[in-house]
């Protein structure tokens, strides 16, 4: 499948994807296929390599020069998810930013939803998605974790102390 489709430059980026990569080639090629599939988005890729010993940093440049949507970015050693996440920031052009790890896997039709209710309520700056995740190939899906579960159920509840007065959080 090609989605080797030149970036729109009239047209906003909807969405900049930024994915910290460690260790995770195999992983690459399916999730920019998933994001470039998504409809009615025009999107992004930062794919930001931390260091990896795998090839994928290799396959991020070959993704970078085949398809005009992703970006490759590289962290000069293993520095961490959150390191390459801040390296690709600065980077990111679009109209909402979402944080992916490159081994997850995205239900394309929760993107698009959350946008629009975002766009409709301008005062809603920030979405918290619950997820999903498959154990391995054969098992079926496991629910949020309960730790994430609880964090994600704080933030509905109540504004953090430390976030700005004028964060109202939303169940999206």
């Amino acid at each position: 499948m090609s989605f080797a489709v030149p970036l729109a430059s009239s047209r906003p980026i909807d969405l900049s994807i930024i994915v910290p990569v460690y260790n995770a080639r195999h992983h690459l090629r399916p999730l920019v296929e998933t994001f470039l599939g998504l409809d009615r988005l025009h999107c992004e890729i930062l794919l930001a390599d931390d260091g990896s010993s795998d090839g994928s940093a290799e396959e991020i440049e070959r993704l970078a020069a085949a398809i005009p949507q992703v970006t490759a970015l590289h962290n000069p050693a293993n520095l961490g998810a959150g390191h390459a996440r801040n390296l690709a920031w600065p980077h990111a052009r679009g109209r909402y930013t979402l944080f992916f790890d490159a081994d997850d896997r995205l239900h394309g039709e929760a993107i698009a939803p959350t946008l629009a209710r975002m766009d409709a309520e301008p005062d809603i700056d920030t979405a918290m998605l619950a997820y999903r995740y498959q154990r391995d190939a054969i098992g079926g899906f496991t629910e949020m974790l309960y730790a994430d579960q609880k964090i994600a159920e704080s933030y509905l509840r109540a504004r953090p102390r430390w976030w700005p007065r004028w964060t109202r959080w939303r169940r999206c």
